[in-house]
């Protein structure tokens, strides 16, 4: 499969913001802000506590391993007349539409395929944030929650997983979702390993993962800057993909000639990450990218075969639950 690597699709282009308090030459897309700050003075305390970050990375991450399991067992455990009822139900509702979009609309979703509706879903959701970043009056709250700023004294923890849908280039929009169409196909079944349950849950962990590997960065080494844009949490599909297929012939766009395995694309991401760290180049969020790159592998090795495979026990939990939840709700 010739496909474009993750790495070269976030591109990283100066980002054009109306009316906003931080220059526009200073912010960078995906996970850079890296000129320095004329006012160092408020951030003073570098060694600010990190605990709050840490704490929502591991809710996030358990949370979503917990809640994909639970939407799974439901999606193949539904009780098949209440399916049926509700189909039925639907069907008439639709049915009166004069003009019928809404059924037209769901037998279109119907017809893609797995990879296809994760993709669109949060395709959707990046635009929608891309959208709003162009609202001048909304500047100042896209700043506070859709980017994070590693040395601020408060760092809002919802920001570790909204600047991961966050892009304010359309550029940079354009060239991360493109490589999350090309690799999301080649992991998501029926083609790829992974349930849809498990990709998004992955990818929503990897959000905050990648956030928060930044932000350790940043701190450790006073450098300033803050970061937006989904590459890490790409970068995480691309390290799942590469252990899964290693062997799979990648290539870079507009040199379609140029092929390679999808493992030595692998080291060499690994490999330009560690030095960007080493160097402090200052492009690209190196460690965001890294984190990312370092938890698709960690996925693939670790949480897919000790937590996902063995994920009969959330769902045992999950149903003793629900008896009680039904045993009170009969003696109210």
């Amino acid at each position: 499969m010739s496909c474009l690597l993750s790495k070269f699709c976030s591109i990283k282009s100066s980002v054009y913001l109306r009316k906003c308090s931080v220059p526009a030459n200073n912010l960078l897309a995906r996970r850079t802000f890296n000129q320095p700050f004329r006012n160092q003075n408020r951030f003073q305390n570098y060694s600010n506590s990190i605990l709050k970050p840490t704490l929502f990375c591991l809710s996030v991450s358990s949370g979503a391993i917990v809640l994909a399991a639970i939407i799974q067992y439901e999606r193949f455990h539904n009780n098949a007349k209440q399916i049926s009822d509700f189909k039925n139900f639907y069907r008439k509702i639709t049915d009166r539409q004069n003009d019928g979009i809404v059924s037209k609309l769901k037998s279109h979703w119907d017809k893609f395929k797995p990879s296809e509706k994760i993709f669109g879903t949060i395709l959707l959701l990046n635009g929608f944030v891309f959208l709003a970043w162009q609202v001048p009056r909304w500047q100042h709250i896209m700043i506070k929650y859709f980017t994070t700023n590693a040395l601020s004294k408060k760092i809002p923890v919802s920001s570790l997983l909204l600047g991961a849908f966050s892009h304010s280039s359309p550029i940079h929009l354009a060239f991360n979702m493109y490589a999350l169409h090309t690799f999301c196909r080649g992991v998501i079944q029926p083609w790829g390993e992974m349930s849809p349950e498990e990709f998004t849950a992955m990818y929503i962990s990897s959000c905050v993962v990648s956030s928060l590997a930044s932000i350790l960065f940043r701190r450790a080494f006073r450098s300033p800057g803050v970061s937006l844009g989904a590459s890490g949490a790409i970068l995480s599909v691309v390290g799942y993909f590469a252990l899964s297929h290693p062997h799979e012939k990648l290539g870079v766009i507009f040199l379609p000639m140029i092929q390679f395995d999808a493992i030595y694309a692998l080291y060499g991401i690994i490999s330009l990450d560690l030095m960007g760290l080493l160097f402090k180049w200052q492009t690209f969020d190196h460690a965001a990218h890294l984190g990312g790159t370092l938890f698709g592998m960690f996925w693939y090795k670790c949480v897919s075969t000790y937590v996902w495979d063995n994920r009969r026990y959330i769902v045992k939990n999950w149903i003793a639950l629900k008896k009680i939840v039904q045993n009170q709700s009969r003696k109210w």
